[in-house]
């Protein structure tokens, strides 16, 4: 058995968070410093500001693991109402010294947000009863969507991280389109693969399990875009300047096919043509305790599903068949615009014969249990 030591290396010039920052103040926002490491948080109350915390921290601190101690300094904005969230200026943000900026949204703001979009796609005012409910949610009900958004929150921390890292050329970093693995220089698999790495996310593992036979060929996962999935709405659990949570986001094409894919992902992408109407009952279902068992996934949330979970699967195999250095090494050569494949195929890496690379991590992918990361053990020396 092994364990993962952390890297002190400084992996990518990244100046200090306190030689970039200054002490700047924004208003209607209090600003707090906590443990996190290269992160401010600007809310109304340092109650609000302790619920992203300990996500943020975690996923920062499994970030250095991947990317050095030296990570880009970030600006968490939460925001109590949507008043407040309209006031949240960017350039100004990114003028102060921080490399990235973040909006999450308070409870009681969700709900606002929330209300005032059903107002808009059923075309007028929300049912009196669903609006009862909305606003009369167990305390139960309210903890867990505020852990699911702190989680969020963590997730696009990550992202947000890899985009002021990693910039794409002639490309500005932008909160609205944190989500969008291919505004990274990285490869979109490695985008998505550290991320989830760092947030300890497994929620597809389970799902690639049982679709093996309908993969997309590793090869292609290692140099294709991330499969697209058509935004059904605008905002979400997660805050975020007005973005969905994080599996509806942007993205690119899906991965082109140079190999042989079965089942259900040969289907048409018809099921796509549902979301609008599956979003707007499902709220109002939500209100109502409601849930969406049985529901078919659309296509393009397939793919997705499948290329993400191949992608992390993948990377963590990598850890722990050839050691973190290598991978480390990996993304700096993938930062430079070399391809992954091209070094995943070295002799001192993962060898010449793709076939067998592939039919390892298959082997790999079933000993995996998919209730979380902590199950993965991961060694720095081959």
């Amino acid at each position: 058995m092994y364990r993962l030591c952390f890297s002190t290396l400084l992996l990518f010039s990244v100046p200090a968070m306190s030689q970039q920052v200054s002490n700047v103040s924004f208003k209607g926002f209090n600003k707090y410093k906590s443990g996190v490491s290269g992160v401010d948080f600007f809310a109304g109350s340092s109650k609000d500001a302790t619920l992203f915390e300990t996500p943020v921290a975690e996923a920062q601190k499994r970030l250095a693991t991947i990317l050095g101690n030296e990570l880009p300094p970030g600006a968490i904005f939460i925001c109590s109402s949507l008043q407040q969230k309209d006031t949240v200026y960017e350039p100004r943000i990114l003028r102060a010294g921080y490399k990235w900026d973040l909006v999450a949204l308070t409870s009681a703001a969700r709900l606002d947000e929330t209300i005032q979009r059903m107002k808009i796609q059923m075309g007028g005012e929300v049912p009196a009863d669903v609006l009862a409910r909305l606003k009369n949610r167990q305390p139960e009900v309210i903890a867990a969507q505020d852990a699911a958004a702190a989680r969020a929150a963590a997730d696009q921390v990550a992202y947000a991280v890899l985009q002021a890292l990693f910039p794409k050329e002639n490309t500005q970093y932008r909160s609205s389109r944190v989500d969008d693995v291919g505004r990274s220089a990285l490869a979109d698999w490695l985008d998505v693969a550290i991320a989830t790495y760092a947030t300890r996310g497994m929620g597809n593992v389970s799902y690639l399990q049982q679709h093996m036979d309908e993969t997309f060929p590793l090869e292609d996962v290692l140099g294709s875009s991330r499969p697209f999935v058509a935004s059904i709405a605008q905002g979400g659990a997660g805050g975020g300047a007005g973005r969905g949570g994080g599996s509806q986001t942007q993205g690119g094409a899906a991965p082109p096919a140079s190999g042989t894919r079965t089942g259900a992902n040969q289907a048409g992408g018809a099921g796509s043509q549902q979301g609008g109407a599956t979003q707007i009952a499902g709220a109002a279902a939500g209100a109502r305790g409601g849930g969406g068992a049985g529901r078919v996934l659309p296509k393009d949330q397939q793919d997705r599903n499948l290329f993400d979970a191949q992608a992390f699967t993948f990377f963590t195999y990598m850890i722990n068949k050839v050691g973190i250095e290598k991978v480390q090494e990996l993304i700096r050569s993938n930062s430079e615009g070399k391809e992954s494949r091209e070094f995943v195929q070295r002799a001192d890496v993962l060898g010449a014969d793709f076939d067998k690379i592939e039919s390892d991590w298959a082997a790999y992918v079933k000993t995996l249990k998919a209730q979380g990361a902590q199950d993965i053990r991961t060694r720095v020396n081959p």
